[in-house]
C-alpha cells in the first residue's frame, strides 16, 4: 500500500512539475525563477544569500538566476549603501507582471486539483500530510542535520514559495 500510495504521491508531483515548467515558460520565466521572485516580492531589498538560505539552494544557482531575471527586465540590482560589494534586489512592473500571471495559473491548477475535495477532506489530507512531515523530522537523526534545519525552518503550509499559503 504505501509504495502505491508514494507512486501516486510522485505522479502528482511530476504532473505538476510538468505543469509549472511549461507555464512559467508561457510567461518568460525559467523553472525555479518563481519562488526567487515571490520572494524578492515578499521582502523587496533582499539580498541573494537571504534567498539562497529561505529556498535552500546555492548561492551559485541564485546568481545564475537573478542574472538571468535582471537581464530579462524582471528585477533590478541596487549596491547595498551599507555594504558596497553587495546588492540589493527589487522586483520590476514586468516582474510583478509575470509574477501575478505565473501565480493565477498556479492557482488555477490547484483549485482544479482540489475541485471536488470537500472542506472535510481537505482537513484530512492536511492532517495525514502533517503526520508525514512530522514522522520525517521526529526520525530524523544527526547525519540529516540539513533535512532537519529545513523542517524547522519552513512552516508545513509554505510550500517552497514566499506567499503561498
Amino acid at each position: 500500500m504505501q509504495q502505491s500510495l508514494l507512486k501516486k504521491m510522485n505522479t502528482f508531483w511530476a504532473l505538476r512539475g510538468i505543469f509549472i515548467q511549461r507555464q512559467t515558460s508561457a510567461t518568460g520565466l525559467y523553472q525555479g525563477q518563481l519562488p526567487i521572485l515571490e520572494y524578492i516580492v515578499a521582502y523587496p531589498g533582499c539580498m541573494q544569500n537571504d534567498i539562497a538560505e529561505h529556498l535552500h539552494i546555492s548561492a551559485a544557482s541564485v546568481a545564475a538566476s537573478t542574472k538571468r531575471l535582471q537581464k530579462a527586465g524582471f528585477l533590478k540590482k541596487q549596491v547595498d549603501t551599507h555594504n558596497l560589494r553587495c546588492n540589493q534586489l527589487f522586483i520590476t512592473e514586468e516582474g510583478t507582471q509575470a509574477v501575478q500571471n505565473c501565480r493565477q495559473l498556479l492557482n488555477e491548477f490547484d483549485n482544479c486539483c482540489f475541485s471536488d475535495f470537500s472542506e472535510e477532506d481537505l482537513q484530512s489530507l492536511e492532517k495525514l500530510l502533517t503526520r508525514m512531515i512530522d514522522n520525517i523530522a521526529k526520525n530524523n537523526d544527526e547525519k540529516n542535520f540539513c533535512l532537519h534545519d529545513f523542517l524547522l525552518k519552513r512552516p508545513h503550509n509554505q510550500g517552497g514559495y514566499a506567499d503561498e499559503q
